[in-house]
């Protein structure tokens, strides 16, 4: 019996501590991801995406410092990924879906302060061809996507800039 109220005991610890530690999070993570570019509302979804990660590394053991940025990391290719699918969803094409991620990514950019950058035809053929190749073998939208950003840096670093797309 007294086993019993000492377990129930120690799960309400450990749920408080759970709260209040998810309450810092939510807070940190909002005002990090705003501070990245994310618009209030935004910074705000992601935190919340982030945070069931971030618990689960924590007491999986992971150093805290790690285990935030791996979610806040999480949580923001979460956002790419839902705003991708939301765009199929709504009929678009692939590389239209894929356009919309890297103007997101370049809006952030510029909110935190960073320079406006075009995006020669090149790279975003590139990024949407690799995207084009991941889908038609039946990758995950995760994937997908990984594979556009991929070959749009490796074209970014190798290519000639030309005309903005």
């Amino acid at each position: 019996m007294f086993g019993r109220a000492k377990e129930l005991a120690r799960q309400e610890v450990v749920t408080g501590a759970i709260e209040e530690i998810s309450a810092e999070f939510l807070k940190r993570a909002a005002y990090d991801a705003h501070s990245y570019g994310w618009t209030e509302e935004f910074a705000e979804h992601l935190a919340a995406t982030a945070l069931k990660p971030f618990v689960e590394f924590v007491l999986g053991g992971k150093d805290a410092e790690e285990a935030y940025r791996e979610a806040m990391d999480y949580g923001h290719f979460q956002m790419f990924e839902e705003m991708y699918t939301s765009a199929l969803n709504d009929n678009r094409s692939r590389r239209d879906a894929f356009m919309m991620l890297l103007l997101l990514d370049r809006e952030l950019a510029e909110n935190r302060g960073e320079p406006k950058v075009k995006f020669p035809r090149a790279w975003v053929d590139a990024g949407a061809a690799a995207l084009e190749a991941a889908a038609q073998r039946g990758a995950p939208v995760s994937e997908q996507i990984g594979a556009g950003f991929d070959a749009f840096g490796v074209a970014a670093k190798t290519a000639v800039p030309e005309a903005a797309a």
